[in-house]
């Protein structure tokens, strides 16, 4: 994680600066992408001995990005998540601490953010119609944990885990290409890191032999790589 944050910082001041060095009238208003993709749980998050431990999922973005300088320019996005819990791995990892044969039921995490931050971009050509970039933002997120049951396989017993939201500050760090198809539309293809961590009030756990549980506050991190496609505009 820290050699990406070295590399792609490294890649901004470097454009930044040259940027400084000649300037493009040919500069347009900027893009507005609606992209969508799968989120893939990184770390924490997706181990079996988290809080309801996430497998892939769906991402969601809206992207705007307004070049200023010959290189460089700023962004703002707005994403949204839906992550599906591991139910076979929170399972197996459950018998392992109390256990037994267990089974898993439990609905999706779901995220939303806001993020703004600053772009690089290079073209592969003279016309523009081909460039990569790199980007780093900052910004908030709101997250929510579904509530999760365990079921005991040959017994009555069931124990529950109740879920809460909450939210933190996030990062994101992506690159990605984009193709100016034409003069109004564009695509890219993006991929992304989004680093957060998940800090909320309350989470219980019972079993209908007995309390398990009780915890006022707590946090973990919700990390994912997300791969996504998009469709965008040329303002």
């Amino acid at each position: 994680m820290k050699t990406i944050i070295i590399i792609l910082t490294t890649f901004i001041f470097s454009s930044f600066c040259k940027s400084q060095e000649k300037q493009d009238n040919s500069q347009n208003n900027g893009y507005l992408v609606f992209s969508g993709g799968a989120s893939f749980p990184s770390g924490q998050f997706s181990e079996a001995s988290s809080l309801a431990a996430a497998k892939d999922g769906v991402y969601f973005s809206i992207l705007f990005e307004k070049p200023e300088f010959n290189n460089f320019g700023y962004i703002a996005s707005a994403f949204s998540q839906i992550i599906p819990i591991d139910k076979e791995s929170i399972a197996t990892y459950y018998g392992t601490k109390n256990s037994g044969t267990w089974t898993v039921d439990g609905k999706n995490w779901v995220t939303g953010g806001a993020m703004v931050g600053g772009y690089v971009f290079y073209p592969f050509d003279a016309k523009n119609i081909l460039s990569i970039e790199a980007r780093v933002m900052i910004g908030g997120i709101y997250i929510s944990m579904p509530d999760v049951t365990y079921k005991q396989t040959g017994t009555t017993r069931t124990d529950e885990l109740t879920g809460g939201i909450g939210g933190s500050f996030a990062y994101q760090l992506g690159t990605g290409f984009r193709i100016n198809a034409s003069t109004s539309i564009c695509f890219m293809i993006n991929f992304d890191f989004i680093g957060s961590t998940f800090n909320y009030e309350a989470f219980s756990g019972s079993s209908n032999i007995g309390q398990i549980y009780n915890v006022e506050k707590s946090s973990q991190p919700v990390n994912t790589l997300n791969l996504s496609f998009g469709v965008g505009f040329i303002l």
